[in-house]
């Protein structure tokens, strides 16, 4: 009797250990320009997008930080991505951006579009980051990492010009 009631128990605990696995939810950022190659004062997009979205319930909300090189890029504008997106609000002085939709979605879409000029004293390689990515359920925040974007620039210096 006392190895029927063990083992009656026991079963009962690993049915409840398994039926409380909870999925870890995720999801890919990525920035993409145009073309691969751009000139001084030349004007370009990139498009921030959104891919790989592993939640039951689907993004409803993101938010996170731009940084680039200020002394090569000038930031221009920031637009709307898809129409399933709202527009971001974006701060320059914080350099942070939300952004939310109507309804939580499980697509790939581009969520905005950052319009850049390259300066005349820019690097060969000036770098477009977004930190701090955070994406909501509406419920729950999920955190990813860094993306970063390399511009490549012909005619660009090696290194950034020194301040005296």
């Amino acid at each position: 009797m006392k190895k029927f009631v063990t083992l009656s128990l026991t079963l009962v605990l690993i049915f409840m250990v398994i039926t409380n696995v909870y999925a870890v939810s995720s999801f890919k950022v990525s920035m993409e320009a145009s073309k691969d190659e751009f000139t001084k004062n030349e004007e370009f997009t990139v498009e921030v997008k959104i891919s790989d979205i592993q939640d039951e319930k689907g993004i409803i909300a993101m938010g996170g930080e731009i940084e680039y090189d200020k002394d090569s890029l000038t930031l221009v504008k920031v637009e709307q991505g898809s129409e399933n997106w709202a527009k971001p609000s974006y701060s320059e002085n914080s350099k942070k951006f939300a952004m939310d939709r109507d309804a939580r979605g499980k697509d790939d879409e581009i969520l905005f579009k950052m319009i850049f000029t390259v300066n005349e004293e820019s690097t060969k390689k000036p770098e477009i980051s977004l930190k701090n990515i955070v994406g909501s359920n509406g419920s729950d925040d999920i955190e990813i990492g860094d993306v970063k974007f390399s511009v490549n620039v012909k005619d660009g210096s090696a290194v950034k010009p020194s301040i005296t």
